[in-house]
């Protein structure tokens, strides 16, 4: 029920960034606390695989502004993939840092990776790795779009790191604070 409430909710989400009108309502967040709320929800599925889920988090983050539904979207969106892309026992890693006057938090897993010549089509719209006619992972092809969609609505930018067999690393950069006033701001693709 709550895989398929996720999914209605991100159909709706992507809908709502194609029509080019959404609002951020920024606020001023700790990363490190957010990131282990986020955890604590995922930590039971990893276990019960027998995986293990660690926090490596700079404990001198400084706070940021940022749209708290968003960046809980944009954080649990990376570790579901790196669940379920994890065919083995799932180890997974999150980490903060404070780089370039922003915010890091990357996402490493020990999962399947991906191919080099997919990794540029990774974050467009409905994309999916071709796997053949295998299909045990389900999705829609929409999580990375509105990961790097609201990560650049953020100010911010998101790269990958991945090979093939050996699992990826998603990291997202974030400024600390909007370029515009803070507060409610209005944008538009």
């Amino acid at each position: 029920n709550i895989r398929l409430k996720n999914q209605v909710e991100q159909v709706l989400n992507i809908a709502i960034l194609d029509k080019g009108e959404y609002k951020l309502n920024y606020e001023e967040l700790n990363i490190n606390k957010l990131i282990e709320e986020i955890a604590t929800n995922f930590k039971l599925l990893i276990n019960n695989r027998g995986g293990r889920l660690d926090l490596i988090l700079d404990n001198m983050l400084p706070l940021v502004f940022a749209d708290k539904l968003h960046l809980t979207n944009i954080i649990t969106n990376l570790l579901d993939n790196a669940n379920k892309y994890t065919e083995k026992t799932p180890f997974i890693k999150i980490f903060s840092s404070e780089i370039n006057n922003g915010i890091e938090i990357s996402v490493e897993d020990n999962g399947i990776g991906i191919h080099i010549e997919n990794q540029k089509h990774i974050f467009k719209k409905l994309y999916r790795v071709p796997t053949g006619n295998v299909h045990n992972v389900k999705g829609f092809g929409l999580g990375l779009y509105y990961v790097k969609t609201m990560t650049e609505a953020h100010g911010g930018n998101i790269r990958l790191k991945s090979e093939a067999g050996k699992g990826s690393c998603f990291t997202i950069w974030l400024p600390k604070q909007p370029a515009e006033k803070m507060g409610n701001i209005e944008r538009s693709l």
